[in-house]
């Protein structure tokens, strides 16, 4: 049975058990949420051209900047009122432009070439104008991080690390499962999409607009100058768009909500079965049964939406209690897809979210990694300004996030 069967939408043949389930939390879109989602579009036009200037143009040469100059605020809110009333795009924006970019500098193999496809910039904006409705008003599980506001991969990775140290420290058992799923944004089916967000309680009209924007979307390939016949995707969400990331979200929220809720992790009053970033999934329990349980339930969830781990990329780590101390153990308990999973022995470290963990938290002191990408950007053919902009915009960023995870593991 495929995904597409599974995944059936109400009034179509072939019936599912995956739609009858029903949500163990009362998580819904109210009717407040509804007339939100689908109020007619005003000054949030204003607000999102003063964010959006960079980027390039889609196929039909409109950039950024003549975009703001030629068109007033109030006609692209007439324009995408009356998209959003009819609940489709018009054909001739639905187009993109894909430029295969290497990933590794010579290469002839297709799969080490990262796709990279801009559409229309009016798209663009009337889709960030609808993604930023989305974030605020689709009720997913607090655990998701993952394209939300405030800084996810920070928290996500501390809360982590405080319940390995409370597990540590109250001599308490503890089982990590880090699933990774193999080109997750590439692979999920469009028919989980609008079964997940109608299970939300999405509006069915904002549903139909999102399906007839896939089903009207087409790209083509940009390779020596030359054009390929337009291609239409029958699966995965289009990255890059404002709007799609908050449906994959949907897709992992309806997943992770099989989850069985009485398995899990006791942290302060909370019973933490998950966290998760988008697509990285970490699974916690008090007991290797339950680990199982619920990574075989998840896993069966993300196959039925067209996801699949990658076995070879996922890892564990088993911290009990033994004599009245902790101890790491590293024999393997937990099967994905029929591959053992590996287990991280007490000083390993796996990186989740660019942060090591591990039960001794022995990550890579960031200061090391600091001095050689300050080397590397001295060394680098640029200008000055470059270099500064580059240091500012990407280097300390970074390295601030990862020197306060230090200092946190260092006090865990």
């Amino acid at each position: 049975m495929n995904a597409a069967t599974i995944w059936k939408t109400p009034g179509e043949t072939g019936g599912s058990n995956f739609i009858g389930c029903t949500r163990t939390e009362k998580r819904k879109f109210t009717r407040r949420h509804r007339r939100e989602l689908l109020t007619p579009i005003e000054i949030e036009v204003v607000r999102a051209l003063a964010v959006k200037s960079k980027g390039a143009p889609g196929p039909d040469g409109y950039t950024w900047k003549r975009l703001k100059n030629n068109t007033k605020a109030e006609e692209l809110a007439s324009f995408f009122n009356l998209w959003l009333l009819c609940g489709r795009l018009p054909t001739m924006i639905c187009e993109g432009r894909t430029t295969l970019v290497p990933k590794v500098v010579g290469t002839k193999d297709p799969s080490e070439f990262r796709p990279v496809t801009v559409c229309s910039v009016f798209t663009r904006l009337f889709h960030s104008i609808l993604g930023s409705r989305l974030e605020r008003l689709l009720p997913i599980s607090q655990r998701q991080k993952g394209f939300r506001k405030g800084d996810g991969i920070f928290l996500n990775s501390l809360t982590l690390q405080r319940c390995i140290a409370d597990a540590k420290a109250n001599r308490k058992n503890l089982r990590v499962a880090f699933i990774d799923l193999r080109k997750a944004f590439d692979s999920v089916g469009h028919d989980a999409l609008w079964t997940s967000c109608r299970k939300l309680g999405v509006p069915e009209h904002f549903i139909k607009y999102c399906h007839n924007f896939y089903r009207n979307s087409s790209t083509r390939i940009v390779l020596d100058e030359k054009l390929s016949q337009p291609i239409r995707s029958r699966r995965g969400i289009k990255q890059g768009d404002p709007m799609s990331v908050h449906l994959f979200n949907a897709v992992v929220d309806y997943c992770t909500d099989k989850l069985r809720k009485d398995i899990g992790f006791t942290f302060g009053d909370e019973k933490l079965q998950f966290l998760a970033f988008a697509d990285d999934l970490v699974n916690l329990s008090e007991d290797c049964a339950g680990l199982r349980v619920n990574c075989n339930l998840v896993a069966e969830q993300f196959s039925l939406a067209g996801l699949k781990a990658n076995p070879a990329k996922c890892a564990t780590l088993n911290i009990k209690v033994l004599r009245g101390t902790w101890v790491c153990d590293d024999r393997p308990f937990l099967e994905i897809a029929g591959t053992k999973v590996t287990v991280l022995s007490v000083v390993d470290t796996y990186k989740y979210l660019g942060v090591q963990i591990g039960s001794m938290n022995l990550g890579t002191n960031p200061t090391k990694s600091l001095e050689s990408a300050v080397k590397k950007l001295s060394k680098a053919p640029l200008k000055p300004q470059q270099r500064l902009f580059l240091l500012r915009t990407f280097v300390i960023p970074k390295f601030t996030m990862h020197s306060f995870c230090h200092l946190q593991q260092v006090k865990c």
